[in-house]
């Protein structure tokens, strides 16, 4: 159940890694990689990070969702 978060997870690495190399290389494959290798960093840190909020919003020990807004507010 929890696999397919490990597998998002190494798919936004991988895309980093991708846009870490084309950063790096970028003058030897063009000059015009820099506009995709930002693009893909920041395509990989959403992945990671959509993974990581994800988890931590089922992440629920007292089964309450929103308690903070059932604490008597008005």
């Amino acid at each position: 159940m929890r696999s397919w978060r490990y597998v998002l997870i190494a798919l936004g690495v991988f895309v980093l890694a991708i846009a870490v190399f084309l950063m790096v290389e970028g003058s030897m494959l063009g000059a015009r990689t820099t506009g995709v290798a930002t693009l893909l960093g920041m395509v990989g840190i959403f992945i990671i990070l959509v993974t990581y909020m994800h988890a931590w919003l089922n992440f629920n020990p007292t089964n309450q969702r929103n308690s903070f807004m059932h604490e008597g507010g008005s």
